[in-house]
């Protein structure tokens, strides 16, 4: 990376794939929308459903916006794992042809026609996993399967697609339970002993056997789709998406007193207790099994009748959570494997964790109005996502909380800068270099993007009064010394 980018600058998606703050509170909106048909005394399901279709096809990748649908579907033919009694003929011929000819727009809004009238179409919601596959969207991948899987957890070949995309994802403990339930099933599959013995070893490395792609190169067709871009903190490159701060209201998981077994047990009486959805799902995180917390929190979520706060709030935490265990091992896969295929799979993995953090911490912002260190926090997000015009806005706001002066303003040039109003810019740096206590990271980085500012618009005397300042304070900081060196050359020789 050039010395004069900023480590948290967008990568190379195409813009016209970033969504508005506005089309995101929209889609948001249909969703909740969507719930509010269904709180009524006669939920109108199909029209739930149409809304929920449009929130799919919109952002295919949002894991929120599919289990929405699928829940209500399943909801509508009371869980039955078949679906309507009549299913009708059209359709399914058209699919398939889309299926065939790798055209995944179509696949989604075909496929998710034919999950209207049975949620548990196993061919439908298998094709629907490889339409994810090809599009990275891991976690919905998974979700898909989840249903094809419940129709019947005995069906091996859901059970080898299932194992396979967990496998591929990193999640090598459940791709080998699903793998030795394969044995089981079939006692003499040499395959599913030796891919037992592959992840077992593979979960050591952290690397895949062989090191495969991580999807089909029918990628290049991939569906048109909402992802945000890449890293997070600006002052740190070392720092991985997955170890950045975690949504604020976030509670560390406590140590429990009952087993998981006991816990999963008294989960499955009716008047079971919210406290313990929360308890196993702290003993799963314990254990670093993060789907299962989020999955075990999000039914409490619907048993609570979705208007529990803290059992909300603990449900994107623990999204969150399960996003960046998926982030880390991904880039543990990249670093590893050293191919295009794998870095690319931990770069949409950095984009869905953003996107799900914007997703939460815009609707924590509505939440507490007042709490301007979680606008600051949107506003880091919205920045890496390439849209600095909303960033602004927020670092503007969170400049009041003097605690985030300095970081705010400084982060608050670079978006001025990127939207080429280089004035309001130098502004900045020099207002965040003047807030920042001394010698701090804030400060070095204001000084240093101030004198590389100022040296392209040839504004040679800001330029060597900034990077002098900062080689003062800190000689080795980046290429600070040569920039200063380079900026005397010119004024020396003009």
């Amino acid at each position: 990376m050039a010395a004069d980018q900023s480590s948290n600058q967008p990568a190379d998606a195409p813009t016209d794939d970033i969504m508005s703050p506005a089309a995101r509170k929209q889609l948001q909106r249909c969703f909740e929308r969507a719930h509010e048909v269904l709180r009524q005394e006669k939920p109108d399901r199909d029209y739930a459903h149409t809304m929920f279709t449009e929130c799919v096809l919109r952002d295919p990748g949002n894991l929120e916006y599919t289990e929405g649908m699928l829940d209500n579907l399943q909801r509508k033919y009371n869980n039955n794992k078949r679906g309507a009694r009549l299913k009708g003929f059209g359709g399914r011929s058209s699919f398939k042809k889309a299926v065939a000819a790798e055209e995944w727009d179509e696949v989604f809004s075909q496929g998710l026609d034919l999950l209207k009238v049975n949620p548990w179409d196993v061919t439908t919601l298998q094709s629907l996993a490889r339409a994810c596959q090809v599009n990275r969207l891991n976690e919905v991948e998974l979700r898909y399967l989840k249903n094809a899987l419940d129709v019947n957890p005995k069906d091996k070949g859901v059970c080898k697609h299932c194992a396979e995309s967990l496998a591929r994802m990193g999640q090598f403990d459940q791709a080998i339970a699903l793998w030795h339930r394969i044995e089981e099933l079939d006692k003499g599959n040499t395959e599913a002993r030796q891919m037992v013995s592959d992840l077992t070893l593979a979960k050591q490395r952290g690397v895949l056997p062989g090191t495969e792609s991580a999807a089909p190169a029918a990628a290049a067709k991939s569906v048109k789709k909402t992802l945000p871009t890449d890293k997070h903190k600006d002052t740190d490159t070392s720092q991985t998406a997955a170890q950045a701060d975690e949504p604020q209201t976030q509670q560390r998981p406590t140590k429990q007193t009952r087993s998981i077994e006991e816990l999963e047990q008294a989960l499955q009486s009716e008047d079971a207790e919210l406290e313990t959805y929360t308890e196993l799902a702290n003993a799963y995180t314990s254990e670093n099994r993060f789907r299962d917390a989020y999955q075990t929190l999000k039914r409490g979520l619907d048993a609570s009748g979705g208007s529990n706060l803290k059992m909300l709030e603990q449900t994107e935490d623990a999204q969150i959570r399960m996003t960046r265990s998926q982030v880390a091992i991904a880039e543990k896969r990249a670093a590893a494997e050293k191919t295009t295929e794998a870095a690319d799979l931990a770069r949409r993995f950095r984009a869905e964790l953003n996107r799900q953090e914007i997703q939460i911490f815009s609707a924590r912002c509505e939440r507490y109005p007042d709490d301007l260190s979680l606008k600051y926090e949107l506003a880091v997000r919205l920045k890496r996502d390439g849209n600095h015009r909303a960033a602004r806005q927020s670092f503007e706001a969170a400049r009041s909380d003097p605690a985030l002066r300095a970081s705010a303003t400084l982060e608050l040039g670079e978006c001025f800068q990127q939207l080429k109003q280089y004035a309001n810019a130098i502004k900045c740096y020099q207002a965040a270099s003047r807030a920042a206590e001394e010698g701090s990271e804030t400060h070095h980085l204001a000084l240093y993007r101030l004198g590389v500012l100022a040296t392209a618009l040839k504004n040679l005397e800001t330029a060597e009064d900034a990077l002098d300042q900062l080689v003062k304070i800190n000689p080795s900081f980046r290429d600070a010394q040569d920039r200063l060196d380079k900026v005397r050359q010119i004024s020396d020789s003009s």
